[in-house]
């Protein structure tokens, strides 16, 4: 069975008290909600962000998607607006956990372009580098590659003890 919705959300270590450190986690979960969209072989008609103070108080918001997708660079530009109001309705309380949910799925199959430049392409080399980048991270786990700006300022992300090799 197709599933209705496909989301992800996580809770954050410490307050997220800037717009980036909010993207930054916004990013992470639109990369596993993207993957698993193509998993099923299913695109987003829309996207759900929902968020979470400090102060545990929640807040979500809609919007559909012009063109369905299940890249992860759309799903979290499209939630940007969403984020944007939503922390303005918290009046910037910092935000402690973040949701996103793909909504309105269809099958890719059943997808029929309405414009030429939906299959530009650009958004062909798109969909084949997402598709490349599930299969690494199929073969070699989830942390196999990863976006450059999900690193910390250090530039690496490791513990100690995940350093490959030990590396100094």
């Amino acid at each position: 069975k197709k599933p209705e919705s496909i989301g992800n959300g996580s809770t954050s270590e410490k307050d997220l008290t800037t717009r980036d450190e909010c993207i930054k986690l916004l990013t992470a979960m639109a990369e596993r909600v993207a993957t698993r969209l193509r998993k099923h072989g299913m695109l987003a008609g829309g996207v759900h962000l929902f968020i979470k103070s400090n102060a545990l108080t929640t807040r979500g918001k809609q919007r559909r998607i012009p063109v369905p997708t299940a890249s992860a660079t759309d799903l979290k530009n499209e939630a940007l607006p969403l984020l944007d109001e939503l922390w303005k309705q918290g009046s910037s309380l910092p935000v402690r956990a973040i949701t996103i949910t793909a909504i309105y799925l269809i099958d890719s199959g059943d997808y029929v372009p309405t414009s030429l430049f939906e299959n530009d392409e650009n958004a062909q080399k798109h969909t084949r580098l997402e598709k490349s980048i599930d299969k690494i991270r199929d073969k070699y786990g989830s942390d196999s590659i990863r976006r450059g700006n999900l690193l910390s300022d250090g530039g690496d992300d490791f513990d100690e003890d995940s350093k490959p090799f030990k590396r100094q």
